[in-house]
């Protein structure tokens, strides 16, 4: 879907929590029309709409100012564990939310290192 605002809709038609509202965004290079979900944890997605930016990087987000937080070594195996036993669940919820199939699938025996699977 090329339509940023439709696309926002859409999602939040099939069950996602706005995080930003459809809006334009410009800078020196153009504009772009940005808005945002919620996912999991503080995981958010965008839906762009390019209008007719040319520059190397997208004009300066909100959301990006507001949702930075400098990386805690100590708060990620927290994190890890809230999430754990989610994946079916998130699986699903990018299915029915934002459309994702699955088309392909790895076990232990694909990828797999000595300290994980």
């Amino acid at each position: 879907m090329d339509d940023a605002d439709a696309a926002f809709e859409e999602a939040l038609r099939r069950g996602a929590k706005p995080a930003l509202e459809p809006a334009d965004r410009s800078d020196k290079c153009g504009g772009i029309r940005q808005a945002a979900i919620h996912t999991y944890g503080d995981t958010i997605h965008s839906f762009i709409s390019y209008k007719d930016y040319r520059g190397p990087f997208l004009p300066a987000s909100p959301l990006a100012k507001s949702r930075a937080k400098p990386w805690n070594p100590t708060r990620r195996p927290h994190r890890r564990q809230r999430r754990a036993g989610k994946m079916n669940e998130w699986a699903e919820w990018y299915s029915r939310v934002l459309g994702f199939r699955r088309f392909i699938s790895f076990d232990d025996k694909d990828i797999s290192t000595e300290y994980s699977a």
